[in-house]
């Protein structure tokens, strides 16, 4: 007969369970809100993956950033100085056209919660918003208003930020407006209809009720 195999009943050691207790990844052992908020705040520099262990990939993270800030520091002064004008205006218009399409969205949001149909026909819209290309509203965009018949449009065109406040509007408008009927079509009813009751009309309603209460949506 064959002798089977037999093995240590012992229960293990100290000794033994300090070497696996020490055998885990130092990872495990590293806060994670720590290692976001060294992301958060030195993450160009690699401070979290200095902080996780990754040593290798930290240096290449601080490396890329002085490869690409020294330049831009050393050289892109006088340049970063005349586009400064431009950044500005840039943001400028991204500023408007976000505060336009937010104040459409919550028309539309509201026309769509009191109507039967409303939700279909703003999903629709919402739709063709997400799907139509930038460059084909810009198009759109020059072809209305590229016109020398109508003066008036062509000076909006040449002269002003209308055109492409315009088009960054329609570009913004289908997210806030998916986000806002939601929130909208959420209200209980009931409360609408008590504010309706007691008189409110429609746009009573919507500022003195339903934007009070879903101000975070907004």
């Amino acid at each position: 007969t064959c002798a089977l195999p037999t093995w240590p009943t012992e229960p293990p050691t100290a000794a033994a369970g300090a070497a696996a207790d020490t055998a885990t990844p130092r990872a495990a052992a590293k806060s994670l809100v720590i290692a976001y908020l060294l992301w958060l705040f030195l993450g160009g520099f690699g401070a979290h993956r200095f902080y996780l262990g990754s040593i290798g990939i930290g240096i290449t993270h601080a490396a890329l950033l002085v490869v690409g800030v020294v330049p831009v520091i050393a050289f892109g002064g006088a340049l970063f100085e005349e586009l400064l004008p431009s950044l500005f205006a840039s943001l400028g218009i991204a500023v408007l056209a976000a505060l336009a399409a937010v104040i459409v969205a919550i028309w539309l949001a509201w026309w769509a919660r009191t109507r039967r149909a409303g939700s279909w026909c703003l999903l629709v819209v919402a739709s063709c918003g997400l799907a139509i290309p930038g460059p084909v509203v810009g198009i759109a965009t020059i072809w209305l208003l590229n016109r020398p018949s109508q003066p008036w449009l062509l000076w909006l065109y040449d002269n002003s930020i209308f055109a492409p406040w315009l088009a960054q509007t329609l570009r913004a408008l289908p997210l806030p407006l998916l986000i806002l009927w939601h929130a909208f079509t959420t209200l209980p009813q009931a409360t609408i209809d008590a504010a309706a009751i007691e008189g409110a009309g429609p746009a009573r309603r919507l500022l003195g009720i339903v934007l009070p209460m879903r101000l975070a949506a907004v």
